[in-house]
């Protein structure tokens, strides 16, 4: 692996002849006695890891790394003192936002592992950028698929009709595939993220909220688990109640990724912002910012109870999946708590009545209990062994009812059952 680049920049030869001694093997170094030639060389070329000393003729090291800071805020900066100087270290802190400080004489085994932790922070900021160039790259090629299909679709309608809707298509398209690679990354095969951005728009519209609320809605619904792309498939596969603390903390990172990744993309910052407050507990109690009631996003509040239920009948939350009539009851006991009442009141109605909706279909997912005459099989159904009993599409009947309610209690299996509703 190529050594980390490393500038120091020291008045006394000596000190750099010692330092170069010490730190070459792990480090590519470069040699400064002069601070303004060495800030001369930084500007054109900005490395991550800078050690400077205090006490300079030309420029003090404060002032200095502040310059540093200014070219390039990402470098780790570090400060070398031979001074008890109490006020030039507070300076060096404030002005050039340094990381750590060592006296003169310095302790080696402390430099260089300080060193390396900080080339260490440094790579840990570059992550969420990595992500970005990746995404961009995605977007490259989508963007160049979309122009020839705009070619094609020009030629049978006007310009400006053609343009306007092939745009609005490839977004679609776009939000579409990157669904697609959250659920291939989380192996989800059910659907989850559609399924709950059917009901958020259904809820969304009855509460009267306009086509750009229901609209957003429906998007971070669909992209709210894209930080889930930056962890390991061995967290996600697992239950979140079966992992420690320590991969419960890692897993949980999957909002400030989301944000993280999403942020650059100017026309999904809004979602970013949406998807970042999901965590947050309607009492103020939960992550990030510890916002409360309804200084939470509306959209942020609602999909946390849909993900929430969804998550509990899929068994991705504790070991065994639970009932619908067991997940219901448990998300409504956090009213107050960790949701919104108001929604709460939605959601419970909404799963009750397993609502219509005039505009396009609503898909649950429920037990045999829940099931009615004239429903539509959304996928089909499997027992545990993984058999298909039903095949998606089927129209359900009384005699289709009373079978999986038998097979359910004689069973005692929970069968996963999905339909979908929509008005006549």
């Amino acid at each position: 692996m190529n050594k980390p680049s490393l500038l120091i920049i020291d008045d006394e030869k000596e000190v750099l002849s010692a330092l170069e001694r010490l730190l070459r093997k792990d480090f590519r170094l470069f040699l400064f006695t002069d601070p303004l030639k060495a800030l001369h060389f930084y500007k054109e070329n900005p490395i991550p890891l800078v050690l400077s000393d205090m006490r300079m003729p030309e420029m003090d090291g404060a002032t200095l790394l502040g310059e540093i800071a200014q070219i390039y805020p990402k470098s780790q900066r570090l400060i070398l003192t031979g001074h008890a100087d109490l006020a030039s270290t507070v300076a060096a802190v404030n002005q050039g936002h340094i990381s750590h400080y060592f006296n003169k004489p310095w302790d080696n085994h402390e430099l260089i592992n300080t060193l390396k932790s900080a080339f260490v922070d440094y790579q840990k900021q570059l992550l969420p950028i990595k992500l970005l160039k990746q995404n961009r790259h995605e977007n490259l090629r989508l963007s160049q698929q979309n122009d020839s299909l705009l070619k094609v679709v020009q030629d049978k309608q006007s310009k400006l009709d053609a343009s306007l809707s092939h745009l609005q298509q490839n977004e679609n398209n776009f939000i579409e595939l990157y669904a697609n690679l959250i659920s291939l990354h989380t192996q989800d095969h059910t659907g989850h993220n559609l399924r709950i951005a059917s009901q958020a728009r259904c809820i969304t519209r009855q509460l009267g909220y306009d086509h750009k609320t229901t609209h957003q809605a429906h998007l971070v619904a669909l992209l709210y688990e894209t930080g889930k792309l930056a962890i390991p498939q061995t967290l996600l596969t697992c239950c979140y109640d079966s992992l420690n603390k320590h991969q419960q903390t890692n897993y949980n990172q999957f909002y400030p990724l989301a944000e993280a990744i999403m942020q650059p993309v100017d026309n999904l910052k809004p979602i970013a912002k949406i998807i970042k407050h999901i965590p947050n507990h309607y009492d103020g109690l939960g992550a990030p910012d510890h916002l409360q009631g309804e200084a939470i996003p509306f959209i942020s509040r609602l999909i946390a109870i849909l993900s929430a239920f969804d998550n509990l009948l899929l068994g991705r939350k504790m070991p065994l999946s639970c009932s619908f009539v067991k997940a219901k009851k448990l998300i409504e006991a956090q009213v107050d708590k960790h949701y919104d009442p108001h929604l709460i009141a939605c959601f419970s109605t909404l799963m009750k009545n397993l609502t219509h909706s005039k505009d396009d279909a609503v898909e649950y997912l429920i037990n045999a209990a829940q099931l009615r005459i004239g429903m539509q099989l959304s996928q089909d159904i499997h027992n545990t062994h993984q058999a298909i009993l039903l095949t998606k599409g089927t129209l359900i009947t009384q005699l289709h009812i009373d079978k999986l309610l038998h097979l359910e209690n004689t069973q005692q299996e929970v069968l996963l059952i999905y339909v979908h509703t929509m008005a006549d």
